[in-house]
């Protein structure tokens, strides 16, 4: 328990650089963009890069997250060079993928008409132009991916969090500096662009260093050790959709229902509560790229154990988030956006309490993400994001900018019953004795008191083991 707590520890101090530009990217950028293209430009540029989260969801489909498991899987197993081989089939694979629906997504900027969707201001080979290029700009983030596998075969989760805390930071400081100059959405995205295709160089370079071995070479290729992973990686696929149409999906509705303008004050509220999510999703990261090797070693205890650690502090901290914002929300957001902006103090509460069931959710994800077997629940899950988006569409005619609110906390609520549900009965254990133990604080404390002792050299007491689950 203690070594995996090093780890997770390791992967967490890593990973904070990344989470941090993360939630403090959109605060830095969002304000420069409204100041530089107004509220209204602002809005159809949300609208327009939401589109490539439909058509780029899954280039790879969804292969990359099951491979990168399975790489992990098998060098922790002791079977390195099959693990190199299915590397450099689903390589291939990839590419080949990627490279159609790039081409997928270039002929749909061209053949829709988006002032439907509620772009007016932007002509034409504008928007088209903006969603070619962010279909560009996914790809060659999703090209980083796979080589994330590299460093979770090389036990060296903390260097590929670092590294992500590069690629954010160099993201961040080209899309400020292209926004403080003045650029307009096509530069802006130019610049991002440009940091973007550097980062994966330089990624690329950096993981060769760590596991030369993990070459492109065509040795032990075969479409056979690709073939396996089709349909777990169709489950890694389909998260993205549900996570596009909750969130890309409720400004395309509220872009056609209720104007631009209004897609621009839901989203600068909704960032507020996504920089909690970012926090909680940081933890959740740092737990996930260590439990394939977990799975690999057959230690479901100690799985089961960290799981309720993790929701126990991601509790805490989006508890302690929603009392700072309900005291004093409104004012920070009016210090942060203008003096003049639209604040909806209904619609804050529906986003923060939406938090809550998100959390749990996120553990149990973690469980079927890493296990491989998250499409199980893409099925449920597609289906309750189809009537969210319905709901939205009828809450955002019926109450305005509130509506929405209402239908994500349903969402999340939903989302997380049904993958618990499924977890659970995947992996043989009680979501009753989950919650309960999630709410024992001394049991936290505890664990706590003993990493805390053991850091500082001093004799731990034997306590009474955690009951099983």
């Amino acid at each position: 328990m203690a070594r995996i707590i090093r780890d997770i520890a390791g992967n967490v101090l890593a990973g904070v650089l990344a989470r941090v530009i993360a939630s403090v990217g959109p605060l830095v950028l969002v304000p420069l963009m409204v100041r530089t293209w107004g509220m209204n430009v602002y809005g159809e540029w949300l609208i327009l890069t939401a589109i490539p989260a439909y058509v780029m969801l899954a280039p790879d489909f969804g292969l990359a997250g099951a491979v990168v498991n399975r790489m992990a899987f098998l060098t922790a197993g002791g079977h390195e060079e099959e693990a190199i081989h299915l590397y450099r089939s689903s390589w291939l694979v990839l590419i080949c993928a990627a490279l159609g629906f790039v081409g997928i997504g270039w002929g749909v900027a061209w053949l829709v008409d988006w002032r439907a969707f509620g772009v007016k201001a932007l002509p034409h080979p504008a928007a088209a132009a903006l969603i070619g290029w962010s279909c560009v700009q996914i790809f060659v983030l999703q090209q980083g991916f796979l080589l994330s596998g590299i460093y979770r075969s090389a036990g060296a989760n903390p260097r590929w969090g670092m590294m992500s805390s590069l690629g954010s930071a160099m993201n961040l400081a080209a899309g400020a500096a292209a926004l403080t100059l003045g650029g307009t959405p096509h530069n802006y995205l130019a610049a991002q662009l440009l940091a973007q295709v550097s980062w994966l160089c330089i990624v690329f370079r950096d993981s060769r260093r760590i596991m030369p071995q993990f070459t492109l070479a065509l040795e032990g290729v075969s479409l056979r050790k690709v073939r396996p992973y089709i349909l777990p990686g169709l489950g890694h696929a389909g998260m993205p959709l549900v996570n596009a149409l909750q969130n890309q999906g409720v400004l395309l509705v509220l872009g056609t229902m209720l104007g631009s303008t209004a897609v621009g004050a839901f989203q600068t509220l909704r960032i507020v509560a996504n920089g909690m999510k970012s926090v909680v999703g940081q933890l959740s990261n740092a737990i996930a790229v260590e439990v394939p090797a977990l799975l690999g070693q057959r230690n479901e205890g100690l799985i089961m154990r960290i799981m309720i650690r993790n929701s126990q502090i991601g509790l805490a901290i989006v508890l302690a988030g929603i009392t700072v914002l309900t005291v004093a929300g409104e004012r920070l957001y009016r210090i942060w956006v203008g003096p003049t902006a639209h604040f909806e103090p209904r619609l804050m509460t529906f986003l923060l309490l939406s938090l809550i069931p998100y959390v749990i959710g996120a553990s149990f994800s973690v469980l079927l993400l890493a296990s491989n077997q998250i499409h199980l629940a893409i099925v449920p899950l597609l289906v309750t994001a189809g009537v969210s988006i319905t709901m939205v569409g009828v809450c955002a005619r019926n109450f305005g900018l509130v509506g929405p609110g209402m239908a994500i906390l349903a969402w999340e609520t939903c989302l997380a019953l049904i993958v618990a549900a499924i977890a659970a009965s995947r992996m043989r254990f009680s979501i009753r004795s989950y919650l309960v133990q999630c709410f024992e604080v001394r049991a936290l404390l505890r664990d706590i008191q003993h990493m805390v002792a053991k850091g500082l050299g001093h004799p731990v007491r034997q306590t009474h083991p955690a009951k099983p689950l």
